[in-house]
């Protein structure tokens, strides 16, 4: 059965539409952003990124967020989460390590479809010799 009211992080209550038994169309992670490597491969040895993506934007009445690095950041709730139509961004405020970015839609009606790809972050330094002659 599901409520009729659902807590969100915020702790703002809204209303669930109990005849919506239909999950949203499922956010997708599309790139990162960063100053090397290829957008679409997910690797990179930036850590300053940000990860970007589309979702329904007509179909989220429930709450979007975006989890990666231990955190989640909540759409209209967390700045660094931004919406334009269906594409979103999170520009990621802390340096970046390996792990996975889960995306996360919630209709009116209390359903999620969800999305993940795991980001590698290559912080590895190569060692150089020094000459001493």
């Amino acid at each position: 059965s599901t409520p009729l009211y659902s807590s969100a992080a915020s702790d703002v209550y809204k209303r669930q539409d109990p005849t919506d038994t239909t999950a949203p169309t499922a956010p997708a992670i599309s790139s990162i952003v960063d100053d090397n490597g290829t957008n679409t491969s997910f690797s990179t040895t930036d850590t300053s990124i940000a990860i970007k993506g589309t979702f329904d934007a007509s179909d989220y009445a429930g709450g979007f967020t975006v989890s990666f690095g231990g955190n989640t950041y909540t759409l209209n709730t967390d700045t660094q989460l931004v919406a334009n139509g269906n594409n979103w961004t999170l520009t990621y405020p802390l340096d970046a390590s390996t792990g996975s970015v889960v995306a996360t839609a919630t209709d009116a009606g209390g359903n999620q479809s969800t999305a993940s790809q795991t980001i590698t972050v290559s912080t590895a330094t190569i060692a150089t010799k020094t000459n001493t002659r």
